[in-house]
């Protein structure tokens, strides 16, 4: 899974499976092992991991032994379980992923798997992936096989991409953090190829669903993934400016937006013009109450624009991720009422975050590593909303330092948490996320948690080829 995004995947195994499944301890920051009787079936549509593996152990000193007829039986017969899983001619190609990956047994082992399998051994990318490393709990080996033959990650609906478009798994954790209602009216501003939008109504209907950009080759490639996800009817997309919204005050419940960080779109010039205006078009349109989730790369600068809104826009809770290499934020905010107080309730990250304890298994687990159109609110003419002038400074008053309570027993495996920013001094780990000592603008702050892919185990007779 992506790095940051545990605990939704965490709630998203435990809402689909519920009492199947028993979570292990982690051997791996970001990994979450798990152990499972259920239908496999029932796991390939989960849209919060990138991956998801069987893992097989084997009791042998070295990847030679698995060569032996009865280590080679016990491999076939879980990727016999993957490939089972697919309709006939989905697997083509082959990868073996391992340390010394190009050595004369693993090309060996690489070449009796193909031949039996009637499978082409690829160099790079293949169907099925097997990835081959020490068991980081006993002695021996792990072999991860894949359970698809392309990631949960790559949707099947995004038949259009763009230069920079958002990770599938990343927006669906986004759009779960503002605690998605039937009652919404969710307005995705700069909604480039359409990814949030698409990833808010497979988790919940809306009431309304809008999304806005200035580019009309941006909007028809929106258009052609709503069309592929089935939300054709459900989704509305405009030319409009962000900062500049023709809708009136008051009218949405969920503002979303993927903003643009100066890499592959806009620059940080652009964006200092930019992200104002988009905290007040937002503050105009939106609800008290409303959510507001944020993704960038920008925090220094997201934050700046923020303490200039404090009075309209509240900090509910940042959290890191690690997305292709890269380490965005997505920050979500509450509208603010007239005096200061939202009326509404405050969106919040989905599920419990605490880690199920188990057995460990000896020999086989899992890894994963994701109608009626409506109408939008009548269009009302308006003057464009003047930039919020920033206030006077303040005094900086230095933050005590934080007192660091015992480990809690109860908090998930992903305590490891690298500093996200400089000034971050340490981190506590609670029941509720791992919380910098930084400043108090941030009430919550999910930990950092690494891309990659989750682990279960399940026991299972062995069988001799």
């Amino acid at each position: 899974m992506l790095e940051g995004l545990e605990r939704f995947a965490h709630a998203e195994l435990e809402q689909r499976v519920g009492m199947r499944i028993r979570f292990l301890a982690a051997a791996r920051p970001g990994t979450l092992r798990f152990s499972y009787g259920g239908d496999l079936a029932a796991l390939l549509g989960l849209r919060s991991v990138v991956a998801l593996y069987l893992v097989r152990r084997f009791d042998v000193p070295r990847p030679k032994a698995l060569l032996g007829n009865q280590q080679f039986g016990e491999l076939l017969e879980a990727i016999d379980a993957a490939l089972g899983l697919a309709a006939p001619g989905a697997y083509e190609t082959l990868r073996l992923s391992a340390a010394g990956e190009d050595s004369a047994v693993l090309a060996r082992l690489k070449g009796q798997l193909a031949e039996r399998l009637g499978l082409t051994v690829a160099a790079d990318e293949g169907d099925l992936l097997l990835r081959l490393r020490r068991s980081a709990w006993e002695p021996g080996w792990e072999m991860l096989v894949r359970l698809t033959p392309r990631p949960l990650s790559v949707r099947p609906w995004r038949v259009c991409n763009l230069p920079g478009s958002l990770n599938a798994t990343l927006a669906h954790a986004m759009m779960a953090l503002t605690a998605p209602a039937a009652s919404d009216v969710v307005l995705n501003v700069a909604c480039g190829s359409g990814t949030l939008l698409i990833e808010r109504l497979a988790l919940s209907k809306a009431r309304q669903a809008i999304g806005c950009d200035i580019d009309s080759s941006v909007l028809a490639c929106a258009a052609e993934n709503v069309r592929a996800a089935g939300f054709a009817r459900d989704v509305r997309l405009e030319r409009w400016d962000a900062g500049e919204l023709p809708l009136p005050g008051e009218s949405v419940d969920v503002v979303c937006a993927d903003l643009p960080f100066g890499q592959l779109v806009g620059s940080h010039r652009e964006n200092e013009a930019l992200y104002p205006r988009i905290f007040a078009e937002a503050a105009r349109v939106a609800r008290p109450g409303a959510r507001m989730a944020l993704l960038t790369h920008e925090l220094r600068l997201l934050e700046r624009v923020a303490e200039r809104f404090a009075d309209q826009w509240e900090p509910q809770e940042l959290i890191r991720a690690r997305s292709g290499g890269m380490t965005p934020v997505v920050a979500l905010y509450r509208r603010l009422g007239d005096r200061g107080q939202g009326t509404g309730d405050r969106g919040q990250g989905t599920g419990d975050r605490g880690q199920g304890t188990g057995d460990r298994d000896r020999d086989r687990g899992w890894e994963a590593g994701g109608g009626q159109g409506f109408e939008a609110p009548s269009p009302k003419p308006h003057a464009p909303s003047p930039t919020p002038q920033s206030p006077s400074p303040k005094a900086h008053v230095p933050s005590p330092k934080p007192q660091v309570p015992r480990p809690n027993p109860q908090a998930p495996n992903f305590t490891s948490y690298r500093s996200w920013r400089s000034s971050a001094t340490s981190s506590t780990a609670t029941s509720a996320g791992l919380i910098p000592a930084r400043r108090a603008a941030w009430p919550s702050v999910a930990g950092v948690k690494r891309t990659s892919t989750w682990r279960a185990s399940l026991r299972s007779p062995r069988i001799a080829a």
